[in-house]
Parts: C-alpha cells; sequence; structure tokens
C-alpha cells in the first residue's frame, strides 16, 4: 500500500500542533505553581510578621506595661505606657519610615529622666501597617487592632488582639 504525501504532511501538522499543545499546557502549569508559591509565601510572611508582632506586645504588655494611655495627635492615635521599676515612658505609633516609605509601627522608649527617646520600628520595612487602633478596656485590658499588608502582592492581614497588662 503506497502512502501519499498529503498523509505523512497531515501527520507532521498534527504532531506539531500536539507537542506545541502539550509544552504550552506544561508552561501554563508551571506558571500556575509559581504564581501559587508566591501566593504561599506571602501568606506565609503575613502569619509570620502578625506572630512576631502579637508575641512582642504580649511579653511587654504583660511584664513590664503598668499603664496606659491612648493619646490622638496629628500622626493619628498612638499609645503611651509607663513601666513599673525602669520608670520608662513607651510610645507606640505609626509613621511612614523613611528607608523603605512605608507605613510602620514604632516603640518609642523615653527614660524619666532623659529628655530624647529612642526609637524602634516593631514591624517589618517590607509590610504596610495600616488602620493602627488601640482600645483601653477596663480594667486591666488593651486592644489593639491593626492592618499588615505586603505592597508588592497585595496581600493584607488583619491583626486583633487582646492584651492584658500589669502585673502578672
Amino acid at each position: 500500500m503506497v502512502k501519499s504525501r498529503g498523509s505523512f504532511l497531515l501527520k507532521g501538522v498534527l504532531g506539531l500542533f500536539l507537542s506545541t499543545f502539550l509544552v504550552m499546557n506544561c508552561f501554563w502549569l508551571f506558571r500556575q505553581a509559581l504564581q501559587t508559591g508566591r501566593a504561599i509565601q506571602e501568606e506565609l510572611e503575613l502569619r509570620r510578621a502578625s506572630t512576631e508582632l502579637r508575641c512582642r506586645l504580649a511579653n511587654f504588655f504583660r511584664y513590664r506595661c503598668r499603664d496606659c494611655e491612648i493619646e490622638s495627635g496629628t500622626a493619628g492615635r498612638s499609645l503611651t505606657c509607663r513601666t513599673g521599676r525602669e520608670q520608662q515612658e513607651v510610645r507606640f505609633y505609626c509613621s511612614l519610615s523613611p528607608s523603605s516609605h512605608r507605613q510602620t509601627l514604632y516603640v518609642a522608649v523615653r527614660e524619666t529622666n532623659r529628655s530624647e527617646a529612642g526609637i524602634n520600628p516593631l514591624s517589618s520595612p517590607h509590610l504596610d501597617v495600616t488602620d493602627l487602633s488601640w482600645e483601653l478596656i477596663p480594667p486591666d485590658r488593651i486592644s489593639c487592632s491593626l492592618v499588615l499588608s505586603l505592597p508588592e502582592g497585595g496581600r493584607k492581614r488583619p491583626f486583633r488582639e487582646v492584651f492584658r497588662y500589669g502585673s502578672p
């Protein structure tokens, strides 16, 4: 049986189409896997930052803070706390970071006998901290609410926690 030239050409075109289709599907699956991996990485980063912030604040409020006061200023609401034996005034506030140009949560610690405060960031420089809100819950609890976000990926994670302050 003699095969015609058209059948060879048809088989070649079909083979090329099928191999192109398979390569395109593999590329699409690989791209989807990369996007999923990036989303998982961003979610884990936000979860890590949230846990770290929760631990730092819980440690401070539980073991060092004796009295709290909420203040409203030009930069938004801030929380001022006084410690026990160290006689320090600690202020938590959000401000624009000069290095990363993102909203960052800061802690400013000032000893009572000094005029200047030492200022340190509490949140990572690649995160944005928005909607910071403090609420005093009598007699010895404080509520902290904010939103952590990654500007590059657009992911956000709300953070809301109630801490107990004062002596253990």
